[in-house]
């Protein structure tokens, strides 16, 4: 490696001391690099498993909530037009603003996360399908007790 090192430095007219200064850092052993790059990659999942932990938890203590009937959870939409029930639910509000965060890095991480998939799906519900917040909120936790995140309910058959 050090032979290449000096025809590269001697190709670019590159002085000794420059080149330790400047050049030199950057070249490095594979096997150190990629030993590096092992160690960043543990922490980084080590610091994403808590996250999506953290996740976990909100996510189950909110849904508990909503399926006594709080609204908001998934949409602060109902909440317009209730206006004299005491405002918003800024819990949910920033559980929702972390699923898309968590959603995000997970993706950068070329990995996915059901339970934050499938509780942003449930989050993007609209209109005449739209079940009910606390019913939607009590399937919800009866499919993640069950171990059914992540797994496609049968064709054509709603799981709420």
């Amino acid at each position: 490696m050090r032979v290449r090192a000096v025809a590269v430095r001697e190709s670019i007219g590159m002085g000794p001391s420059l080149w330790r200064l400047c050049i030199a850092p950057m070249i490095c052993d594979k096997r150190e690099m990629r030993s590096k790059l092992d160690a960043h990659d543990e922490v980084a999942t080590d610091q994403l498993e808590m996250l999506a932990q953290a996740f976990c938890e909100q996510l189950m203590a909110c849904l508990d909530e909503c399926a006594y009937g709080r609204k908001g959870l998934f949409s602060d939409v109902e909440l317009l037009s209730d206006e004299g029930q005491g405002g918003g639910w800024p819990e949910a509000a920033r559980l929702r603003e972390l699923a898309v965060a968590l959603q995000g890095v997970f993706a950068q991480q070329e990995r996915q996360n059901a339970l934050c998939d499938e509780f942003l799906d449930l989050c993007s519900m609209h209109g005449e399908s739209h079940p009910g917040e606390r019913r939607l909120a009590r399937v919800f936790l009866e499919r993640i007790e069950r171990g059914e995140v992540g797994v496609q309910p049968p064709e054509e058959k709603k799981f709420w």
